[in-house]
């Protein structure tokens, strides 16, 4: 393609033009984001592992602000003590079932928390 999307440690998603290497747009996502890819079906939208993010329609120089972000899907919250649906906290998490790391396949959640165990949450429909 002509665009390019990198996640930071910074907490921040960047959209990049590809022919020329210049930041067309700055996402403050307010989380690490270990995966990103464009969504294939619709190109407004970024899958990351911390849920569906909406772009902005007409791509241009521009930043974005957590209060105009817009997630979609299942993550998990800021702190993650909340596994999320579309924002808004669905499962509370205790202190053993926080991950260390973690990944979103659609409804289902994989984490990897300290003590070495592996927990995989399915849910049966989106909130």
């Amino acid at each position: 393609g002509q665009r390019l999307a990198s996640g930071s440690g910074d907490e921040t998603v960047k959209i990049w033009d590809a022919a020329s290497g210049r930041c067309l747009q700055t996402i403050d996502v307010s989380a690490r984001i270990g995966r990103i890819s464009f969504d294939q079906t619709d190109h407004r939208y970024l899958l990351t592992d911390i849920g569906r993010i909406q772009m902005a329609i007409a791509i241009a120089e521009s930043s974005i602000k957590p209060d105009n972000l817009e997630r979609h899907g299942y993550s998990l919250g800021q702190d993650s003590s909340w596994i999320t649906c579309n924002g808004q906290n669905v499962l509370w998490l205790p202190s053993e079932a926080r991950p260390g790391c973690f990944a979103v396949q659609g409804q289902m959640i994989s984490i990897g928390c300290a003590s070495g165990r592996v927990l995989v949450i399915g849910f049966s429909r989106d909130v």
